[in-house]
Order: structure tokens, then C-alpha cells, then sequence
């Protein structure tokens, strides 16, 4: 390749481009189709793109060069063929208005290195002074410029030698030069060092004006004296002007607080520390310096730390979220176990009263509350994540289609329910109940949102990440997925809300209409089965909930097709393990309700010792105990009976245990707390008669 242009966005006509171009060029229009080139290399600029990263080696930083090429952002580097080692010199930039990028091959007499160094190292042409410091002051690196200005050479120096008393901020040398200290990051500092001026005018000339260190002087009024480019370009909403009263730029909900830091500066000739202040550009926050210069007037350098601010409000927010998190695990736990007693002795009851008793109707109440109870446990473990998942292979296409008719009763008669199914969608390996509460969850908010009237669109598409994408304050990785997009005609969402959308219990529904655990419970199941969500939304346009599953390259196993027990009597010796009282009395009387002989063990350590003396056909035992939990129970019970069946019970998944045992699939079943009498008897049953 010996040199050419690739044009993008072509507004005009190509001729008024090819006027100015060489003979190798590639002109593409706004949707990257070729439209006129000197040879057709590429055939649209995705395929450039690809190959321009499959066929050369950047030198610097790739990373920066391939994301800028994407974005269509300018930039200059030094490229180098794969296969022959040929060397360009590429830029990227506007051209009339066109996007350009120019190969032009380096010639012999000039090598890549050198090449590489005289396009990036611009200090060295600088006729300022630079200088780079570590933390004890040993000078790092210096300009032909530094060295000039001390005469003498400074490698292996340290500045201390030259500055007596080396600090931040702006300090005279001599009566010819001053010298400007900034730290860059905790392990290195820049000295300016330019020539000593006297009027502001001219005061600190070329350095404050290339400086991209955004600066500003002003007087003790705290009128704006002079400014630099790089302020400019940060502010450039505002119009900034001379004489203008710098707090005019800030923040009016921080004005007053500001005032009195920079009043602080004001009243002292000592050095002030560095403080922070919000301009009111909300993309500009800054660590301000301050220093105080001649005639009575101050700089003010300003280090942008917005997104460092950012990134403390995210983390102070997951640290919430987690917090949260451990506090719903914690309180889902007890309160299964309590759910689990309450309903438990209902139905107990429920069994010794006809439905014509008054207190048949009484007993029906406590049992439906206590469900609704669970089912808001349920959506707190969800949040948590800290469910006990049962992964399977599916097909999502089957699963909505399962749950269509489900879907269509929540949503009524007068929301229009479109679903599309894609070609060849990959299979996903997740747990079907979660699944299927995602999508439930995501109807329903749907429905609310459109009022009950409207439509909401579903499909199914496979979809391939070939590179890293933001999801909010995720990351997913490359690779195979599969999408689940809902579409609805709802009001939308405020752009300021959509941040706080996935945050547990924020919601915009009235008082009494929501738990607000929707969304955060949607959020927890799809972090825990390894998926991502994405949301967009506009007001009274709606809003697109978009699914990214893994896919999987295992083959979706068919169920069997599971008989309905009648009987869910029997006479098998059973070991019930649970260190909760209520909970091992109301399970053990059921068991033995329905013919069973049960024996009981409140800890792990009881039941390996009954284990000892006598044989059982099944052992149902909770999970999370004292002492011995419940699989290092069973793990060590089967080192001497390894054919007894065991049926686990528990509030909540631990993070901490090892949940492997459930791939034995005929010998270990879960049931989760809480249960009826009818849950247990029928896991228990079904447990026994597998093969």
C-alpha cells in the first residue's frame, strides 16, 4: 500500500474531494459503502477497520489509536505492515467535510524509532524548560531546552540542586527565570521553567498559554485578569471574558462555600492546600491550586477530577448495594425459616377444618399473607443474589413460548403482545425459574407503564459483542450472546431517574403500588446467572429492556415428562436435619401425616451419629447450620452409606458453600424454604421413586 485517503461522511460530491486528493484514496458515504476509490481494497469501512487491525502494528498505544479510528476521533501515528514490515505514517482528521485518513510510506533514510520519538516527544522542540521529578526529586527526564538553561548535563541530577526549596506552585529562580512545579500523579512532578515577567500582560508568556493545565490569574477582587486555552475549551459554554468576576462561573449551589475557600487564599500569604471546586459546567470539577504571584494578584490551576468524583459516587453507591445486599440475605434467611413455620402450621390446621368454619376463612388469610411474604423474600434473595440457581441448557425461544400465554393474562386484553423469534438462536444455560421471573417482571412494569393499554414487543436474536461494551456501570466482555429485547409504548423513563432505576426499593409508582424491588431483583438475578441489561428510554416514547444472556455451546437436553403424583404417602424411614425448632416440628409432623418414620436431629453432628446406628431411605436436611453445615453432613454421612437420597432445604444460597452436590441429580433434590405440606411431601416422594 503506497499511500491514500479514507473519506467518510461524504456530504458533498466526491469530485470536489478527488480535486485535492492522491492517486491512492477510498471514499465512503455516510453508511461506509464505497463510493469512489482509486482501487477497491476495502468494501466498506467496517472491512477496513477489521483489517486494519488484523494487518498492521501500532506503535504506542493501540488501544487509544483503534477506539479513536472507531469514534472518528483525529489522530496521528506510526503503523507498520505484519507481513512485509513496511512502515507508515498515518493521520487521522477533518477535511473540508470529510474525515481523512493519509498512509504515507516511510522512506529508508529515516528509521520507525526515530520517526516515532520526533512525532510524540514535542518537549524537546519546545524552547521551554521541562523537567520530570520523582518523589525525592531525582530528575527523570529534561529537554535539550532544561539543559541549556542550566549548562550543564543533568542526568543522574537532582533538582534540589538547582532549586533550593523545590515545591508546588510558581517560584522565582533568579532575576531571569521562574519555574513552575505541578504534580502529574503521586509518583511524578513537571518544572516548567520559563522567563521572569513583570506585567500581567505578559506574565508567564508562552508557558501559561500552552499550558494544557487549565489556568487563570485574577486580582484580589477576583476579577479575571487572564486565562488560558485549555480553560477556554473546558468552559466553552460559558462566554469567559476579562474583568469578569470569576465566581461567575461557579456553581450557585456552591458559590458561597467556594467564596470562602478562595477568601482563605485571599487573607493569607502562605501557601493554602489544595481544594476542590464545582464550576458550573457539571463536567468540570476540579482540584484547584493556587498560588500568589506579583501585584497582587493569584493563579488558579485547575485538575479536572470529575471523573474521579464519579467513580466515588459509584463506588460509594456499590458499597450501599452490597451493604444491602448482605442485610437482605441475612433477614431472608430467618425469615423463610419463619414463613416456612407459619405457613407450614396453616396447612396443618387447613386439615382439621372444613371450608364452611368460620375459622377456615381466618386461616386461609394468614396462609395468603404469608405467602405474599415469601414471594417478597424471593425478589430480596433475588436482589442479593444469593439464590440457590439450578442451571440448565434452554432454549429461550421455547420458554417464551411457554410463557406467552402467561404473559398475555398479566398483560390484558388491551396491550397488544408481539413476540419475534430469530433465526438459529443459540442455546443459554440458566436457571428456568429466574428466568422466567426477568421476564414476568419486565411485563409487568411494562403493563404499568402504558396504562393497560399499548404494546409491548419481545425478540429473540443472537447477538456477538466483538469487543468490551459499557452496560451502565458493567462491562461485557466479547463473546457469544443471546438477546431478549422488550419493547414497550409506555410513558418512559426521565433521563434522571435512569441511573437509580436498578437500585433497591427506588420507585416512581404512588405510595402502596410498589415494593420497589422490581428491577433490583431483575438486576440480581441477571449478575448472578452471568448476564448483563441494558435500558433506554424516552418520555412518552418508551423504553427497551435489552437481555444479554452467555449462549453455550451444550445441546439443549429435553425434560422428561414428570408424572403426577396422587399418592404422597408413605413408609420409608427418613432423617430430618434442621437446627430450627419450628421449622425440623411442623416438617416432621407432615412427614409422619403421611406415613412416614421420621427421625430428628437438630445439628449435623446429631446426625451423623444417628446415621451410625441405623439406616434411612432419605435424609432431608437444611442447608445452613451451626457447627456442621449441611453438605459436609451428607459429604461425610455417603462415606459409609454413598446410596442414601438426600432432600436439601434452605432459606437462602451461602456464597461461602459449595453447591456442587445438586449435579447428582437422582440421589439430591432442593426444596426451598418456605414450603407446604404439599411441596414437601410431593419433593420427598419423587425423591424416593427416582431411579
Amino acid at each position: 500500500m503506497a499511500g491514500g485517503y479514507f473519506i467518510l461522511y461524504p456530504k458533498l460530491k466526491t469530485h470536489a474531494v478527488r480535486s485535492i486528493l492522491e492517486d491512492h484514496f477510498w471514499i465512503f458515504n455516510d453508511k461506509g459503502n464505497v463510493v469512489d476509490a482509486s482501487n477497491c481494497s476495502f468494501v466498506n469501512f467496517d472491512d477496513f477497520l477489521n483489517k486494519f487491525e488484523k494487518c498492521f502494528h501500532v506503535y504506542g498505544e493501540k488501544k487509544d489509536v483503534m477506539s479513536r479510528l472507531e469514534s472518528k476521533q483525529p489522530f496521528e501515528a506510526i503503523i507498520q505492515k505484519k507481513s512485509n514490515q513496511e512502515a507508515y505514517h498515518c493521520v487521522f482528521k477533518k477535511y473540508y467535510d470529510y474525515h481523512v485518513f493519509h498512509f504515507k510510506k516511510i522512506e529508508d533514510t529515516l528509521s520507525i524509532e526515530e520517526l516515532s520519538k520526533s512525532s510524540q516527544d514535542f518537549l524537546d522542540v519546545s524552547p521551554l524548560g521541562f523537567i520530570f521529578i520523582d518523589q525525592s526529586n531525582k530528575i527523570l527526564y529534561y529537554n535539550a531546552s532544561a539543559q541549556k538553561l542550566f549548562s550543564q548535563s543533568l542526568r543522574d541530577k537532582n533538582v534540589s540542586e538547582f532549586i533550593k526549596n523545590p515545591q508546588n506552585g510558581l517560584q522565582i529562580l533568579n532575576d531571569t527565570t521562574m519555574v513552575y512545579i505541578v504534580p502529574l500523579d503521586d509518583e511524578m512532578s513537571l518544572c516548567t521553567f520559563f522567563p521572569k515577567m513583570d506585567t500581567v500582560n505578559n506574565a508567564e508568556g508562552a508557558a501559561f498559554e500552552i499550558s494544557r493545565i487549565p489556568s487563570l490569574i485574577m486580582d484580589s477582587d477576583g476579577r479575571i485578569q487572564k486565562y488560558n486555552l485549555a480553560l477556554r475549551q473546558s468552559l466553552k459554554q460559558f462566554d469567559i471574558s476579562i474583568d469578569e468576576n470569576f465566581f461567575q462561573l461557579i456553581d450557585k449551589g456552591k458559590k458561597s462555600e467556594i467564596k470562602s475557600k478562595y477568601q482563605r487564599v485571599l487573607d493569607t500569604d502562605n501557601a493554602v492546600e489544595p481544594f476542590e471546586t464545582y464550576f458550573s459546567n457539571p463536567d468540570f470539577i476540579t482540584t484547584t491550586y493556587t498560588s500568589r504571584l506579583e501585584n497582587g494578584l493569584f493563579l488558579l490551576q485547575f485538575i479536572n477530577i470529575s471523573e474521579q468524583k464519579q467513580l466515588e459516587q459509584q463506588f460509594i453507591q456499590s458499597q450501599k448495594m452490597q451493604a444491602v445486599g448482605q442485610l437482605a440475605g441475612g433477614i431472608a434467611h430467618d425469615f423463610n425459616n419463619i414463613l416456612t413455620a407459619i405457613i407450614g402450621f396453616s396447612d396443618l390446621l387447613l386439615q382439621k377444618y372444613l371450608p364452611n368454619d368460620p375459622s377456615y376463612s381466618d386461616l386461609i388469610q394468614i396462609k395468603q399473607n404469608a405467602n405474599r411474604a415469601a414471594n417478597l423474600v424471593r425478589q430480596l434473595l433475588a436482589f442479593s443474589r444469593q439464590q440457590t440457581l439450578q442451571p440448565t441448557v434452554l432454549n429461550v425461544g421455547d420458554v417464551l413460548s411457554e410463557l406467552s400465554a402467561l404473559l398475555k393474562r398479566l398483560l390484558g386484553a388491551k396491550i397488544d403482545l408481539q413476540v419475534k423469534y430469530g433465526k438459529h438462536v443459540h442455546p443459554v444455560k440458566t436457571d428456568l425459574g429466574q428466568l422466567e421471573q426477568v421476564i414476568i417482571n419486565l411485563a409487568v412494569n411494562a403493563r404499568d407503564a402504558m396504562g393497560y393499554s399499548g404494546k409491548l414487543n419481545i425478540s429473540i436474536e443472537n447477538y456477538q459483542a466483538t469487543k468490551e461494551l459499557c452496560m451502565g456501570h458493567d462491562t461485557m466482555p466479547k463473546g457469544d450472546y443471546v438477546t431478549i429485547s422488550m419493547q414497550d409504548t409506555g410513558c418512559g423513563i426521565p433521563s434522571e431517574n435512569l441511573p437509580h432505576i436498578f437500585e433497591p426499593f427506588f420507585t416512581t409508582k404512588q405510595i402502596g403500588s410498589g415494593t420497589g424491588l422490581g428491577l433490583s431483583t431483575v438486576y440480581g438475578i441477571m449478575k448472578q446467572t452471568g448476564g448483563f441489561i441494558s435500558v433506554k428510554s424516552e418520555v412518552d416514547h418508551g423504553t427497551t429492556f435489552t437481555l444479554y444472556l452467555p449462549s453455550t455451546s451444550e445441546t439443549v437436553v429435553m425434560p422428561q415428562q414428570k408424572k403426577n403424583i396422587i399418592d404422597l404417602t408413605g413408609n420409608e424411614r427418613i432423617l430430618l436435619v434442621e437446627d430450627e425448632d419450628a421449622v425440623r416440628t411442623f416438617t416432621a409432623r407432615a412427614l409422619r401425616d403421611k406415613g412416614y418414620v421420621v427421625s430428628e436431629a437438630s445439628s449435623g453432628r446429631d446426625a451423623l451419629n444417628a446415621t451410625k446406628n441405623e439406616t434411612f431411605d432419605l435424609v432431608v436436611t437444611d442447608v445452613v447450620m451451626p457447627d456442621i453445615d449441611g453438605p459436609t453432613f451428607v459429604k461425610r454421612m455417603r462415606e459409609e452409606n454413598p446410596n442414601v437420597k438426600v432432600v436439601f432445604i434452605s432459606g437462602y444460597s451461602d456464597e461461602s458453600l459449595d453447591y456442587s452436590f445438586l449435579a447428582d441429580g437422582h440421589m439430591t433434590t432442593f426444596l426451598p424454604k418456605p414450603f407446604t405440606i404439599k411441596d414437601l411431601a410431593t419433593k420427598v416422594k419423587d425423591c424416593l421413586q427416582a431411579a
